[in-house]
């Protein structure tokens, strides 16, 4: 796991220990209650894991300090005229630094709290941007209200979505290819049932909720097997209804055979691709959006697949 990153919000120094399955996590109590930003629900996501489902979370060889916001999922820089900006990206203290070590969530939780509610949110961006610390996340309010928000971050883009026949084969020890951000979103939610409850939480009272991308990410939790019996409501913001070009879901080998033309038009092997940092993933990630939307027929051509575990 790297540091944390040195990204303060305005809240007390006074402490707020919790005991997890993990460890001690050391939050911070604010106006409402306790803050407790980048604790790791998985392994990091690096290496010889980049392709491949979580790994359960490892215990933590010392107490947690989480007064500071996780890094960011790999992406490109949003840039002053993107649509979102001003009200999501505009502002450095809620910008935390990029790596591909991502699997981090936040929590707020109301103080004394005992049997509350959890709201899960998951980000939008077109699963290639966002993050769970933007300016819109105000967990203060739900504490007030009485409600524990979690928000996750989870692989984007190419880490997130690319699909790849030779990545499920046996000796990669893979389920499939593809949708490793939805494994991570299962991962995490995993994550919250085992622990919240020393949050405050109640492990049978967790609402799903997702804006854009999110929404569609939440949309298909829904539909999967795998998820079921983990979560208990889902609200939906912006997630373009059930049968309209934001539905995500088309099959796995429509996905792996665009992955395959895309690395023939940039002359990378598979291994090459693998190697490459993710920075650089970020950048090839977006140039496929742009080259195979209309060609696989959805805004969305990085998304959830029809991989026969997940979504059947």
């Amino acid at each position: 796991m790297s540091p944390q990153t040195e990204v303060k919000t305005d809240m007390s120094e006074n402490q707020a220990p919790v005991r997890t399955r993990y460890g001690t996590a050391i939050g911070r109590r604010g106006k409402y209650g306790r803050h407790f930003f980048g604790i790791p629900y998985a392994q990091a996501p690096v290496g010889n894991l980049r392709w491949k489902a979580p790994g359960k979370a490892l215990p933590w060889p010392h107490d947690l300090d989480t007064s500071f916001f996780p890094p960011r999922a790999i992406q490109c820089e949003r840039k002053s005229t993107d649509f979102y900006f001003r009200e999501f990206y505009s502002d450095p203290a809620f910008t935390p630094p990029l790596s591909e070590d991502c699997l981090y969530l936040n929590i707020w939780a109301p103080e004394h709290a005992t049997g509350c509610p959890v709201a899960v949110f998951f980000h939008g961006g077109a699963m290639i941007s966002g993050w769970n610390s933007e300016i819109e996340f105000d967990g203060e309010e739900y504490a007030r209200r009485g409600i524990i928000l979690v928000t996750v971050s989870y692989r984007l883009g190419f880490p997130g979505f690319f699909a790849h026949p030779a990545l499920a084969d046996e000796k990669n020890d893979s389920v499939c290819s593809g949708n490793y951000g939805l494994f991570d979103q299962l991962a995490a939610i995993d994550w919250i049932r085992e622990n919240i409850e020393a949050f405050g939480g109640d492990p049978g009272n967790i609402t799903l909720m997702g804006q854009s991308a999110g929404a569609m990410c939440v949309r298909a939790l829904m539909t999967s097997p795998a998820a079921i019996g983990k979560f208990q409501r889902a609200i939906l913001q912006s997630g373009g209804g059930m049968n309209s070009r934001f539905t995500i879901g088309r099959p796995l080998i429509e996905l792996e055979e665009a992955c395959i033309d895309f690395l023939k038009m940039k002359r990378l092997s598979l291994q090459d691709f693998t190697c490459l940092p993710g920075t650089e993933l970020a950048k090839l990630g977006e140039e496929f959006v742009a080259a195979f939307s209309s060609i696989l027929q959805t805004p969305f051509p990085l998304s959830a697949v029809t991989d026969g575990y997940l979504f059947p």
